[in-house]
């Protein structure tokens, strides 16, 4: 009798264990479902991405008691920004996603390449300035095609040969950022302004070579030899083409000068023709020295020329008794540290004379310090002849005064 109500309690327990599992089931999967449509965390709630015009635009989102609800909405980035761009979603993608794009590009959308990872669209032939690389002498730069979004090196572009400049080159930095070099072009041109001891120097800058927008000077070599150029002046920066020119000073008359112009830049040196002028003759010095050989009646007066002017030079003296002189005697043909001379005659005795040397060329006439001289006393002579009627006391004495 226990034994069977025992039995029969156990498939009760049974029988609700069942039943009420089934029904436990049931209720957890409600949950569950009813759970699914809501939310449990802020995962649950993405952001909503869409245009507002030419905006990027979010909806942000938080889970609050189990709902998503609206935070905040935010202006990601506004496309009217960038010139020719729009708010667009690329739909090439798993999720979408929204960019500035570029509606057309020349007509051909297929040259944009999207860039999904800054969200921003570019074209293929942005990429030319930043890729280019040498061969030999040659510029060339890669070719870029758009291959699914992607900008992809189809090959290369010939630009140009470098060495078609003066002294030009092709120079590499590396990193896509290649140009021809060459160092700036220049002439010589005609000194002008030249005097006894100085002289303008001209030149021209016909080219400020490459890069562009690099820094040119100039100036000028010179020296008395065509071999030895071994004066400059000083450096000129020069932003343009165009002529240029410098002074020299402090020159020899009468003497030749080379010089050549000369124009520099980060790729080097470039020099124009070499050119001469020759400085004009100067004026020459000229030194009265004192006379010597003074008699009654004649003199030799001296003179020295000192520098001739770098030219033929005719010296010659005045002399008279006054510092007027008046007279003049021929003249000679003298270069720089000779001496001249001349005899003076018939001159009165007694009497003081001056005289100056003078010196003449095509640059014109110089004179020497006065000087003076006195010719000496014209005594009379006498001849003792003999004596005669001589006795104790007296004689007579016989001379001639000649």
């Amino acid at each position: 009798m226990d034994f069977y109500i025992f039995k029969k309690i156990g498939k009760v327990l049974i029988l609700s264990f069942f039943v009420f599992g089934v029904i436990f089931s049931g209720f957890f999967l409600y949950i569950s479902e009813s759970f699914a449509e809501e939310c449990i965390g802020d995962w649950d709630c993405p952001p909503e991405v869409f245009c507002d015009g030419d905006e990027i635009t979010s909806t942000n989102y938080e889970c609050q008691d189990n709902e998503c609800v609206v935070v905040e909405t935010e202006v990601h980035k506004d496309c009217s920004d960038f010139d020719d761009y729009i708010c667009g979603a690329d739909e090439r993608r798993y999720e979408e996603l929204f960019t500035c794009q570029i509606d057309e590009v020349d007509g051909d959308d297929t040259s944009c390449c999207r860039k999904y990872d800054e969200d921003y669209i570019e074209t293929c032939s942005d990429l030319e300035s930043d890729h280019y690389y040498c061969e030999n002498d040659d510029l060339y730069r890669k070719a870029w095609i758009c291959d699914e979004g992607d900008c992809v090196e189809e090959g290369e572009e010939f630009i140009e040969d470098c060495e078609t400049y003066t002294g030009g080159g092709c120079y590499d930095e590396g990193g896509g950022t290649a140009y021809c070099e060459a160092p700036p072009s220049v002439d010589t041109s005609s000194a002008s302004g030249v005097s006894v001891d100085e002289a303008t120097l001209n030149g021209n800058l016909t080219d400020l070579g490459l890069p562009e927008d690099d820094t040119v000077e100039v100036r000028f070599q010179w020296g008395e030899t065509e071999g030895n150029l071994n004066n400059t002046t000083s450096w000129m920066e020069r932003s343009s083409t165009g002529s240029f020119n410098d002074a020299i000073t402090n020159l020899d008359s009468d003497t030749t000068y080379y010089f050549r112009s000369e124009a520099r830049n980060s790729a080097g040196t470039n020099y124009g023709s070499t050119l001469n002028f020759t400085t004009d003759p100067g004026e020459p010095e000229v030194t009265t020295d004192p006379a010597d050989e003074v008699d009654v009646d004649q003199a030799r007066i001296w003179g020295n020329l000192d520098y001739d002017g770098g030219e033929d030079t005719d010296v010659y003296f005045e002399w008279g008794e006054t510092d007027s002189y008046g007279n003049t005697t021929g003249t000679q043909s003298r270069n720089s540290g000779e001496d001249f001379s001349y005899d003076l005659t018939n001159l009165s005795a007694n009497t003081t004379y001056h005289f100056r040397a003078v010196a003449t060329n095509s640059a014109g006439t110089v004179y020497g310090e006065d000087r003076t001289f006195t010719t000496d006393i014209d005594y009379p002579e006498v001849e003792t002849i003999r004596s005669e009627n001589v006795d104790s006391y007296s004689g007579d004495l016989v001379g001639d005064l000649t």
